[in-house]
């Protein structure tokens, strides 16, 4: 079993230090888990599911990534992905690592930081913010291959499935799927070359 999402990680956080690896039996939990969510998605590879992407234009009502000195988490992580999606290219990394940094410490990502990343909002229950945190996570590994991006995208895989909620608007159900299917891709392609496949 895995016991990653048996418990609502918004409400009781995993520390997830010092976890040790439990073997292939784990990686297969791990995959029904994640197989659970998606069972009705289409079995793509990354460059299909990056393609699948270009597809949700309904993020650009977002675009604006700052407002007077705060930085609006979802207007922030859209405008990565439309970037992303029109030049294929990744753009405000070292912001995106400082939002990183935040969700690594409290497990949790806030609606609004000031220009210093402090919390100006109490809000951190938007879970739409979570499902585009994933997939900049996922597609920051890919472009990158640094490992604290896909660890990222686990952890905050495991607490958007832990929620007992799952009724996301049509875009931002086909965000989560498209990245639970590359976060499964990445692992896949990692346990290859580390031969645990």
């Amino acid at each position: 079993m895995y016991n990653y999402t048996q418990h609502d990680l918004l409400i009781t956080p995993e520390k997830y230090q010092m976890s040790q690896f439990q073997g292939k039996k784990f990686l297969g939990d791990y995959r029904k888990n994640r197989l659970k969510i998606i069972s009705e998605a289409e079995n793509l590879n990354n460059q299909e599911l990056l393609n699948n992407l270009s597809q949700i234009n309904d993020l650009r009502q977002f675009e604006k990534i700052f407002d007077s000195n705060k930085i609006v988490v979802k207007n922030f992580l859209s405008q990565l992905l439309i970037t992303y999606i029109d030049t294929q290219s990744i753009s405000y990394i070292d912001i995106f690592d400082k939002l990183l940094k935040k969700f690594e410490n409290k497990k949790k990502i806030f609606s609004i930081y000031n220009d210093s990343f402090l919390e100006i909002s109490p809000e951190y229950n938007d879970i739409e913010n979570y499902v585009l945190f994933s997939l900049c996570c996922n597609i920051f590994y890919l472009f990158t291959g640094n490992l604290r991006y896909l660890n990222s995208a686990l952890k905050v895989n495991d607490l958007i499935i832990s929620i007992n909620n799952h009724s996301y608007n049509f875009v931002f159900k086909k965000l989560l799927i498209i990245s639970l299917q590359m976060e499964l891709n990445n692992v896949k392609i990692l346990c290859e070359k580390k031969g645990l496949d």
